[in-house]
């Protein structure tokens, strides 16, 4: 598991089971295959919400906020 930067180990586990479900709900399909995978890749911290295409990113930022999360990933507070 990987060490979160600047928050609690209660929230790093989170931001690790947050991207694990999104990761498992785009394997298993659907039609929202693109915005679980940038919302997989924002929690994981290997894409920024600006690189993601505009046609999505509504889409994720409400995806990301559904699971107490802000565009960057991090835990709404």
């Amino acid at each position: 598991m990987k060490v979160c930067r600047n928050s609690t180990e209660k929230l790093c586990r989170l931001h690790w089971k947050s991207s694990m479900i999104i990761l498992i709900e785009f394997i298993l399909g659907g039609r929202k295959n693109m915005v679980d995978l940038y919302c997989a890749l924002i929690i994981a911290e290997k894409r920024t919400f600006d690189s993601v295409p505009k046609r999505y990113q509504e889409a994720v930022r409400e995806q990301l906020a559904a699971i107490g999360l802000d565009e960057n990933g991090n835990p709404i507070e």
